[in-house]
C-alpha cells in the first residue's frame, strides 16, 4: 500500500473511532444526563489526569472538573456532585462558585469557575455537548491533608498536581 493510501486510512480508521466516541459520550448523556470523560496526562507534563462532566448544559447547570486525581476516584466524586447539582437544579437551586460540602468527603471543597479559553483547550465536548461558543464549567478543588487549598500557602499534597484552572478566590475565603 503506498504511503497516501495507508495515510487515508489512518485518518478514516481516526474519524472512524472518534465518532464512535462521539456516539457512546451521546449514548451516556442521553441515558444518564451527563458523561465523564476521563483524559490521561499530557506527554509534556503540562497538564496532570483530568476528568470532566459533559452534559449537564442540557438542564442549565455548569458542568464539573477534577484536575490531578486518579480516574476511579474522580470518576465516583463528579457522578456523586453531578447528581446532586441536578436535584438540586430541580429544586430550583443553583450550583454557584465557592465552597462546597458533600456527604462522605471529609476534606474541603471549593469550586472555581473556568476560564472560556481553559475550557475550550481542555474540555471542549462541553462546549459542543451545549451547542454554545461559552459554557460554564466549575472546577472542583480539594484541599490537602491540613485543609490548604493549591492557591494558599503550604498547600502539599504528596506530590499530586492539582493546576488552578478557574479563578482564585480573594483573600475572604
Amino acid at each position: 500500500m503506498s504511503l497516501q493510501k495507508e495515510h487515508r486510512a489512518r485518518e478514516a480508521a481516526k474519524r472512524m473511532r472518534q465518532a464512535d466516541g462521539e456516539d457512546v459520550l451521546e449514548g451516556l448523556i442521553t441515558r444518564y444526563g451527563w458523561a465523564i470523560r476521563g483524559c490521561d496526562a499530557a506527554e509534556d507534563g503540562a497538564m496532570p489526569v483530568y476528568a470532566y462532566t459533559v452534559g449537564l448544559a442540557r438542564v442549565g447547570i455548569p458542568d464539573l472538573m477534577v484536575v490531578g486525581m486518579p480516574h476511579p476516584m474522580c470518576g465516583g466524586l463528579l457522578n456523586e456532585l453531578a447528581a446532586q447539582q441536578v436535584e438540586a437544579a430541580k429544586a430550583g437551586h443553583k450550583t454557584m462558585p465557592g465552597p462546597l460540602v458533600m456527604d462522605g468527603v471529609e476534606r474541603k471543597l471549593y469550586l472555581l469557575p473556568i476560564g472560556h479559553d481553559a475550557v475550550a483547550k481542555y474540555a471542549p465536548e462541553v462546549l459542543e455537548a451545549a451547542g454554545a461558543a461559552h459554557w460554564p464549567i466549575l472546577q472542583l478543588c480539594w484541599a490537602d491533608m491540613a485543609g490548604s487549598f493549591p492557591w494558599e500557602g503550604g498547600f502539599g499534597n504528596s506530590g499530586i498536581e492539582q493546576p488552578v484552572l478557574g479563578t482564585v478566590p480573594g483573600p475572604a475565603h
